[in-house]
């Protein structure tokens, strides 16, 4: 859901890669790419909170790391 609204809605927003963790939970990770932190807090503070409100499961958000440094 989260993937289909950056695609739709996200200036900037470059891919996706999701991740499945094995601990107890069996939770998973998902890293969203951006152009630029501009781009990723744009989206986030347009469209967060009603994400997290449709979501089935719990999401939190780490924060934005810059991996090209």
């Amino acid at each position: 859901m989260w993937e289909k609204a950056a695609k739709k809605l996200g200036k900037g927003f470059l891919g996706y890669k999701t991740l499945f963790r094995t601990n107890e939970k069996d939770q998973y990770a998902s890293s969203y790419m951006w152009k630029s932190e501009r781009d990723h807090d744009r989206f986030m503070k347009a469209h967060h909170d009603r994400l997290v409100s449709l979501s089935k499961c719990p999401v939190e958000v780490l924060g934005y790391y810059n991996f090209k440094t």
